[in-house]
C-alpha cells in the first residue's frame, strides 16, 4: 500500500492577490494581478481539498479536446487560486539569487535548460522592459518588481518568492494551458491505459487526439501513465516517521503533490468519466461516471447504438 495513499491532508497555505487580469504584450496574453497591492494568504483546501486540482484537469480537457477559448476560464482559475509559480516551478537550483545563471528542466517557458539571471527573469515581467534585472535586490528593475504594499512579503520564505508575490509578475495563458492540457493527458493516458488493459486492446487502436509518444514510451517500459508524471515532476521528503513535510514553492508543485495523494489513493481514486471524459474524485475504485446524469446519458447512448445495429 502506497504512504501517498494514506495521507489526510488539511492544510496548504498559499497565496493570491485580490484581483487578476490579462495582459495584451507582444503578441502574447499573460495573467497579472491588478493594480492592488493586496494580497492575501489561504488554505487551498478549504472548503474542497480536490478543488484546484479538478479545475486545472478541467480546464486541461478543454484544452486536450480543443474546446473553446480558455483564456476567460484560466483567468477565473487565478484569480480563486492565484498565480500558478511557473517562475519557481522547472528550476534545479531553487537558490537562484545567490547564482548568475538558472538550470531548468523541460519546460514550456523556454527551449533552453540554462538561461542568465537576467533573460530568465525578463520572461515573467514584460511590463518592465527598460531595465535589465539582476539578482541584487537594491537593483532599480528589482525595486520596481516589489515596488508598494510590502506586507505581503511576510509570506515569502526565501528572495524568490518576492518575484512570485510581486504585483507585476505575469504568466503567459500559453504556459498555463500547457501545463493543464499536460496534466490531463497523464490522467487521461492513465484511463485509457487502464481501459485497454481490461478490454485486452491496444491503446493504439483508440481512433482519438492523443500523445502517441507518451503512450508508447509508458507501454514500453511497463509504467502507468500517470505513475511516470508523478515520478517525474513531483519531489517530496518522506521522513522515517512514514510523514511528508511539503513547503510548496508554487501552485504548480500543489497541483503535482494532489495529483499524486488522488491517483494514489485507494479509496477515493481519481478518475475519468466514462461519457464526458471529466476528471472526478470517485466514492470508490468502481465509480465509472462524475454524475448519475452521465450515467444515465451513457446508458441512453448505448441502447440507441445496440438499437441502431440490430435494424
Amino acid at each position: 500500500m502506497s504512504i501517498l495513499s494514506e495521507i489526510s491532508l488539511t492544510s496548504i497555505d498559499w497565496f493570491k492577490h485580490y484581483d487578476y487580469e490579462i495582459l495584451h504584450q507582444d503578441n502574447s496574453q499573460y495573467i497579472k494581478p491588478s493594480n492592488s497591492n493586496l494580497v492575501l494568504n489561504y488554505n487551498i483546501l478549504s472548503p474542497d481539498k480536490a478543488g484546484v486540482l479538478l479545475n486545472a484537469l478541467h480546464i486541461g480537457k478543454m484544452c486536450f479536446f480543443k474546446e473553446n477559448d480558455i483564456s476567460k476560464e484560466i483567468l477565473l482559475f487565478t484569480k480563486n487560486y492565484g498565480p500558478i509559480g511557473f517562475i519557481n516551478s522547472f528550476i534545479y537550483n531553487h537558490n537562484y539569487f545567490s547564482s548568475n545563471y538558472v538550470v531548468m528542466r523541460k519546460n514550456p517557458i523556454t527551449n533552453e535548460l540554462t538561461l542568465s539571471f537576467s533573460e530568465y527573469i525578463k520572461n515573467f515581467f514584460p511590463t518592465i522592459n527598460d531595465e535589465l534585472p539582476s539578482n541584487d535586490i537594491n537593483n532599480s528593475f528589482m525595486k520596481k518588481v516589489i515596488k508598494g504594499d510590502q506586507k505581503h512579503l511576510l509570506f515569502c520564505t526565501s528572495q524568490e518568492f518576492y518575484l512570485l508575490t510581486s504585483k507585476v509578475y505575469s504568466e503567459k495563458i500559453e504556459w498555463i494551458a500547457n501545463y493543464f492540457e499536460q496534466l490531463y493527458a497523464f490522467v487521461y493516458a492513465s484511463y485509457l491505459n487502464k481501459k485497454c488493459l481490461l478490454e485486452k486492446t491496444s491503446i493504439l487502436d483508440i481512433n482519438i487526439y492523443q500523445p502517441f509518444d507518451l503512450y508508447q514510451m509508458c507501454q514500453y517500459k511497463n509504467i502507468d501513465p500517470i505513475e511516470y508524471y508523478i515520478s517525474s515532476s513531483l519531489t517530496t521528503e518522506i521522513t522515517a516517521q512514514s510523514s511528508i513535510i511539503f513547503k510548496p514553492h508554487s501552485l504548480k508543485s500543489i497541483i503535482d503533490f494532489l495529483l499524486s495523494i488522488y491517483s494514489l489513493h485507494e479509496k477515493t481514486p481519481l478518475r475519468i468519466c466514462k461519457h464526458c471524459k471529466t476528471a472526478f474524485v470517485g466514492e470508490n475504485i468502481r465509480t465509472e461516471f462524475c454524475s448519475p446524469k452521465c450515467r444515465n446519458q451513457y446508458n441512453v447512448y448505448k441502447t440507441r447504438s445496440r438499437k441502431g445495429l440490430n435494424e
